[in-house]
């Protein structure tokens, strides 16, 4: 889980989850309200994450004919895995980095 490198609060599951749905440039702090954002190495992780997983969605698509339904279910599956992944792999910084 990722630590706010201001206060050392040790966000839990569920507020890193929420925070990374929200799609915003960055997080802020439960505890300290100091807006955090992605390190380099975890901003890294999650592009070859995504790549992966979207890899294995054109290998399943280009299999003997599966169905539109089975393409849409696996990727609803990829999205939910990553998504369930990603609180975990998430270490904050208080510069805002690109890749």
């Amino acid at each position: 889980m990722p630590v706010c490198e201001n206060c050392n609060y040790k966000w839990t599951y569920g507020q890193t989850t929420i925070e990374q749905l929200r799609l915003r440039k960055g997080m802020r702090c439960p505890n300290c309200h100091e807006k955090q954002y992605s390190t380099k190495k975890s901003q890294a992780i999650d592009v070859i994450i995504s790549l992966v997983l979207i890899f294995t969605l054109v290998t399943v698509k280009n299999m003997d004919q599966p169905s539109l339904i089975n393409i849409f279910l696996y990727a609803v599956g990829i999205f939910t895995v990553q998504q369930l992944v990603r609180p975990f792999i998430t270490s904050l910084s208080n510069t805002k980095t690109t890749l």
